[in-house]
């Protein structure tokens, strides 16, 4: 499962900003949104990145993205089940401090972070029925679930605020700045907007106000791709969905989408999908 996600305010159709949902074998292009999104793996193992870090998460782990994170799922040649919970951080900051300052070492909580911080696995499993039982409330919408929610996030970061020091998560010594950070975002708006024209790496350079060597430096760092291999990704993305949602001719799609040729077009979708445009009318 491909989900293809940008920057973008997410919508809540009961008034309660949280959202959680179930996902199997997730893949997602990098991306990034204003809430604050915690991930527990159920089954299976997923490799999922943040800013410049990445890890192979397995049964059990833990991770936190804060508002503004670039962060991805690949499930490539791996099955997982994962549940991921995202939720504005206006809920419960009346009573917890969610600033970026504050949250912002906090990222996996697996194996290796464990063992760092010597952290006692009962502890860990409080935070994994947090979780869980986060999803369930949200699931069964029993009277008043909106405010065990609440209490279960509460715990969960009183939790984490007691027994994870500051510190403990920059393991990897290679984080990305949050300038670096900033400019990526900004360069997914830029793309996101303008993933139908000819833009060259020149052209994205210029908009940053930043040399074409550092923009790709840092672009691979923090989201795992090349900006080619991303562009390309995006485009491809646009046009499988409206190639379903659409009756457009697929030739039009094309070119709406950014190539040039449909021939072009037609080896890139079905090198990055595994099958043909045409196959999906």
């Amino acid at each position: 499962m491909l989900i293809i996600l940008f920057h973008k305010n997410k919508g809540y159709s009961s008034g309660f900003p949280i959202d959680s949902k179930i996902y199997n074998n997730i893949s997602s292009l990098p991306h990034w949104h204003p809430e604050l999104e915690l991930m527990l793996v159920y089954e299976g193992s997923v490799v999922m990145g943040k800013n410049s870090e990445c890890r192979e998460l397995k049964k059990g782990d833990i991770a936190f993205c804060s508002g503004g994170d670039i962060h991805y799922y690949d499930s490539k040649g791996k099955h997982s089940t994962i549940l991921t919970i995202v939720f504005r951080p206006e809920l419960i900051s009346n009573i917890v401090n969610l600033s970026k300052d504050e949250q912002a070492t906090i990222t996996f909580l697996d194996n290796l972070a464990v063992e760092a911080i010597k952290l006692d696995n009962s502890i860990v499993n409080q935070m994994r029925t947090c979780l869980d039982s986060i999803y369930k409330e949200m699931s069964g919408h029993k009277q008043d679930y909106d405010i065990f929610v609440k209490a279960d996030l509460i715990k969960l970061f009183a939790l984490f605020s007691r027994h994870i020091p500051r510190s403990a998560f920059e393991l990897d010594g290679d984080m990305a700045s949050p300038r670096s950070v900033k400019l990526i975002q900004g360069a997914m708006k830029y793309i996101e907007s303008n993933y139908s024209h000819d833009i060259s790496l020149n052209d994205i350079s210029q908009h940053l106000k930043i040399s074409p060597f550092y923009f790709s430096r840092i672009f691979s760092n923090v989201t795992g791709l090349t900006y080619k291999s991303y562009l390309n990704k995006i485009r491809i993305e646009k046009a499988h969905n409206f190639i379903e949602t659409t009756s457009i001719p697929i030739t039009d799609i094309a070119y709406e989408c950014g190539y040039n040729s449909l021939r072009t077009f037609n080896r890139a979708f079905k090198e990055l999908k595994g099958y043909t445009p045409s196959s999906l009318r």
